[in-house]
Formats: C-alpha cells, sequence, structure tokens
C-alpha cells in the first residue's frame, strides 16, 4: 500500500525521489499491515486457502479489463464499490492482507466489528475486523469477506483523494491477472506470457520470490503498493559499505516510522542480473518471520506484470 514521486538531476537520484513518499506511507502502514504479514503463526492465518477464497466468485468466463489511475509513479487506484456504497477510490495492493476499509466507510455502514490486538513493529495496538457485506471490482465481487479498518488519512492527504479501502490479495489471488503500466489497466483471467518469470516461494499468506543480492538470497514479498526492492535492516548479513550508496538518502518518516538509506547494486531475479536501486529501511523483522523485504515493480523498470496462480509464476517485461 503506498506511493512516491520524483524529480532529479540524475537517473539514480530521480529514483530515490520518487521512492521517498512512498517509503514514508508505506512504513507507517507497516505498523498496522505488516502485523497481518507476521502472523503467519497466529489467528489471522488459521485460515487455510481454501478458506481465505470460499466467498469469491469465479471463474471468470472471459478476461475482463480494469482501468486504473497511476499515483506517483507506482500506486494502482481503481474505482469499485463496498456494499451499497459505490464509486469509491480503491487501492490494490498485492502485498496487503485481509483487505482494508478506511474509519469512515465503516462507520457509514454501521459495522460492528470485534477488536483485535495486534503486536506490530512499534509495539501492541488495538484494530478493528469486520465482515463485509461485499466489494466488487468490475467483475470481481467478493461477498462476506473479512477486513480490517485502516486509517488512511496520511495517504488521502498525500494523494489529494479519497481513498475508502484496499483490495488486497486475499481477494485479488482467486483469477489471474496481469498489470499493465503503459495502458494503465489490469486484465482480470488471463494468463500472459512474459519475457522474464520467476517461481513464488510460497503464495499463502502473501506471495514471496527469492532475489539474490551480494550473493546472499532474501524472500521478497510481491508488492504492487511498493516503488522498488526494501530489505529490512536485519536481514541484511553484509554491511553496507559493500554497496555503492546514493548522495542524501537519508530520510526521516512521519509518525516516528523508521528511516530508510537507498543504495545501488546488482540484483539477481529468476537469473537475470541488473543494477537496481534498492532502500535498506531501518526495520528489525521478527527471526521467525519468513519475509526479508518487499519488491515492488515500477522502480524495477517492470512495465507488465503477470500473476499466474496456477501455474505459481510471477511474470515481467521491461
Amino acid at each position: 500500500m503506498e506511493a512516491a514521486g520524483c524529480t532529479s538531476r540524475s537517473l539514480d537520484r530521480s529514483l530515490t525521489d520518487k521512492t521517498e513518499l512512498w517509503l514514508r506511507l508505506k512504513l507507517v502502514a507497516l505498523a498496522g499491515l505488516m502485523a497481518m504479514i507476521s502472523l503467519q503463526g497466529s489467528k489471522c492465518l488459521g485460515a487455510t486457502s481454501e478458506d481465505s477464497t470460499e466467498n469469491i466468485e469465479r471463474p471468470f468466463p472471459t478476461v475482463t479489463e480494469l482501468p486504473f489511475q497511476l499515483y506517483n509513479d507506482n500506486l494502482i487506484v481503481v474505482k469499485g464499490s463496498i456494499g451499497p456504497i459505490s464509486g469509491v477510490n480503491l487501492i490494490l495492493d498485492t502485498g496487503t492482507t485481509p483487505s482494508a476499509i478506511s474509519k469512515g466507510i465503516a462507520t457509514r455502514l454501521k459495522l460492528r466489528g470485534n477488536a483485535e490486538p495486534l503486536q506490530t513493529l512499534n509495539g501492541a495496538v488495538q484494530t478493528q475486523s469486520f465482515i463485509l457485506p461485499s466489494i466488487r471490482l468490475s467483475a470481481i465481487f467478493a461477498s462476506e469477506i473479512r477486513v480490517v479498518v485502516q486509517d488512511l488519512g496520511v495517504m488521502e492527504q498525500s494523494l489529494g483523494i479519497s481513498i475508502a479501502g484496499i483490495v488486497g490479495l486475499d481477494v485479488l489471488r482467486t483469477h489471474n491477472f496481469t498489470i499493465d503500466y503503459r495502458k494503465k489497466k489490469i486484465s482480470f483471467g488471463l494468463t500472459t506470457s512474459m519475457k522474464n518469470s520467476v517461481h513464488f516461494e510460497t503464495q499463502y499468506p502473501l506471495l514471496m520470490v527469492k532475489a539474490n543480492l551480494q550473493g546472499h538470497d532474501f524472500r521478497l514479498i510481491v508488492d504492487s503498493g511498493t516503488s522498488g526492492m526494501v530489505i529490512f535492516r536485519n536481514r541484511i548479513n553484509q554491511t553496507t559499505s559493500a554497496l555503492r550508496s546514493l548522495e542524501g538518502t537519508f530520510i526521516a518518516t512521519v509518525a516516528g516510522a523508521p528511516q530508510a538509506k537507498f543504495f545501488r547494486t546488482s540484483i539477481t531475479l529468476a537469473e537475470q542480473t541488473s543494477e537496481h536501486v534498492i532502500a535498506i529501511a531501518d526495520v528489525d523483522v521478527r527471526p521467525e518471520d519468513s519475509f526479508d523485504g518487499l519488491l515492488g515493480f515500477t522502480g524495477m523498470g517492470f512495465r507488465r506484470v503477470s500473476f499466474d496462480f496456477e501455474n505459481g509464476t510471477l511474470g515481467w517485461e521491461s
């Protein structure tokens, strides 16, 4: 979930600037949403893969295309409906599960939820979970789906639009789909052959792939809400002095969120090696957590990205 902005005198600086706003928002969101990701031995993951999709209607008889707006060059926003409230802005984020709604939408729907204590990166917090009557995105229709409440005020203020919720992988994973950043559309029910592909290391609770950085393997959550690649501080096994630092890249984040530093380095993904800018976030995830960071798309130069859940692959083209 999250966004980025961009200007600069060089490619490196451009990519760094493009990532800063997104990182401020994403790391704040980690206080809530990363908790959901981290509950791999807890109640949030008590549902099996079958449980998580049982209320989503499928399959599509034909390919369905959904147009989207791209904010800050990486954040996908579509129009959809939440219950009887139609025409609202929804973020599509493969790095989130379960899906979330804003406090305002929860109030308008007069939903009664359950308070849940969650252990997050910033300590224990209280959140609310609800059974939502429905979410509709074009031909995707989910009914009686569990969602949590997310404070989206910072993101709304930054983007200058209202955000009703975040549609996560619990809804999106029920159909193959392709994101085309050039045409600004998502094709659901379509399996697209791509020049590059990598197998998912896991598909539940979130999608993960393996990338190699400086001879070390990292398991990365596939996160369409992320601009590029982010590694958490305590997952780096070598000193950052081995990486090529970018000038002026320490940033202070809102709400006391961690800082980050940016580097340019060689990354190997699906046996393809190329140079990219990565962010090392000043965040320490738990030793038992099975992920080391996040993999976004636009900052990596991906222009089309496909999700093939039957064959368990992520494909992309630059």
